[in-house]
């Protein structure tokens, strides 16, 4: 697919009047799993049910309410609230397609990337229920109403990232096998793992010694899907203190979770061993990056060789002692010999919403093509309706193809993916 840049409103021929956003989201229509799951499964499966006169999603007999911060579309900020709420109190553009292609209009964005609600960002609520059979065909009637009727409602409009059952490697290849075969363009994973359980046993790490993880990488390259990881899909937000207010958590994690996420997989060694594989932090903001970049280097220049050579395993016991509980590896901790910079801009890419550091840093890293831009519609974090014009802002100074770039040429690119410009354009 060619990615050169359609004729647009600058003299240089880079359209730069509509912006495709990689991070959105969908508040699920109540009828997804009831309208796809077998017969057997619909009482437990997820349903929309009314309790004591509140909406609730019911899944294996829990009740999950949806929270106020998930639909602020159209909602001015001092009317933001946490509490529950109904379908009936939300912007039809939350759960609606073609409500959301007038939103998008609205807001300049000629396609999108939509991340899942009612299961979490990476599809953590089926991971977590009684009966593994039923969550994976969960995760499979999500991906098959996206494709059927959430992407059906505006072809070239909706870019379509689908879940994986993560919790079961070689059940996650042959869903990211299916999936391919109907057009998607990225596949839903979560940031760390590690921090998540299945059954009562934690998932393994992108680091385990026995590659636990390798299948699903090997199919990744194989389909060259992207992997999308959403800002806290690790269902780990950290805080400095049970009392501190929630806004610590909000800022900080923005910067520790990519920056964790990032560092987790320059220094995994899995890159080198699959140059095919693209990872996509979302929702990441980009200023963290260069000073992250930075460090990585430095520590590896200084610390990488004893690294290298070295396994920490053991017992408390046996970090007592003194060494750590290290012993010596059977193998060479990095196969990838390229710098942690370089590493980045080949295969590591970022998103954000307002970072106007960031942008400055990017430019000066030289990192223009490892950026991409996003709305975040209908969260609290989102600049909808003025999505184009904010990202317009941060992207002056840039010439026109650095501009088309962030703004929609690296997400046609990483996707493969040939937008719809619906017409006339949003800014003249």
């Amino acid at each position: 697919m060619s990615t050169d840049a359609p004729a647009g409103n600058s003299r240089s021929g880079y359209r730069l009047d509509w912006m495709i956003s990689v991070d959105d989201h969908i508040l699920e229509p109540p009828g997804i799993w009831q309208d796809r799951l077998p017969a057997r499964y619909l009482e437990a499966g997820p349903q929309v049910v009314i309790v004591d006169g509140a909406e609730y999603w019911r899944y294996e007999g829990r009740l999950f309410p949806t929270s106020g911060l998930s639909a602020v579309a159209g909602k001015k900020y001092e009317d933001i609230t946490p509490h529950a709420l109904s379908y009936a109190d939300m912007r039809p553009g939350c759960h609606e397609p073609k409500a959301r292609l007038r939103d998008m209009d609205e807001a300049g964005v000629v396609a999108s990337i939509n991340f899942p609600s009612f299961p979490r960002f990476a599809g953590q609520t089926f991971m977590e229920g009684d009966d593994p059979v039923l969550g994976e065909l969960c995760i499979k009637a999500w991906n098959d109403w996206l494709f059927e009727e959430w992407c059906a409602a505006g072809p070239g409009r909706f870019i379509p990232g689908t879940l994986i059952p993560f919790w079961d490697v070689q059940a996650s290849v042959r869903e990211v096998q299916r999936c391919a075969e109907m057009g998607s363009k990225g596949i839903i994973f979560s940031e760390n793992p590690a921090k998540l359980s299945h059954q009562g046993q934690r998932l393994p790490s992108i680091h385990s010694f026995d590659r636990h993880w390798d299948p699903l990488w090997a199919v990744l390259q194989e389909t060259g899907l992207p992997l999308l990881m959403h800002y806290g899909s690790s269902s780990n937000m950290s805080k400095t203190a049970d009392d501190a207010p929630y806004l610590v958590s909000l800022a900080a994690n923005s910067f520790i979770l990519p920056i964790s996420t990032t560092l987790d997989w320059i220094f995994s060694g899995i890159l080198g061993r699959y140059p095919g594989l693209k990872v996509c932090m979302s929702e990441s903001q980009i200023g963290w990056v260069a000073p992250a970049l930075e460090r990585a280097e430095y520590v590896l220049k200084v610390q990488g060789h004893w690294n290298r050579r070295y396994l920490r395993q053991g017992t408390l016991a046996d970090h007592q002692r003194g060494d750590g509980g290290l012993i010596e590896r059977e193998e060479l901790l990095f196969i990838d010999e390229r710098m942690p910079t370089e590493i980045f801009k080949d295969q590591i890419f970022a998103c954000f919403f307002e970072d106007f550091v960031g942008m400055r840093a990017i430019r000066e890293l030289g990192a223009i093509d490892n950026v991409m831009i996003e709305m975040d519609y209908p969260h609290t974090d989102s600049t909808w309706p003025n999505s184009l014009p904010r990202a317009l802002e941060q992207v002056e100074g840039l010439t026109d193809e650095e501009k088309w770039k962030v703004l929609a040429g690296n997400a046609i690119r990483v996707h493969n993916f040939e937008p719809a410009y619906p017409e006339p354009a949003a800014v003249s």
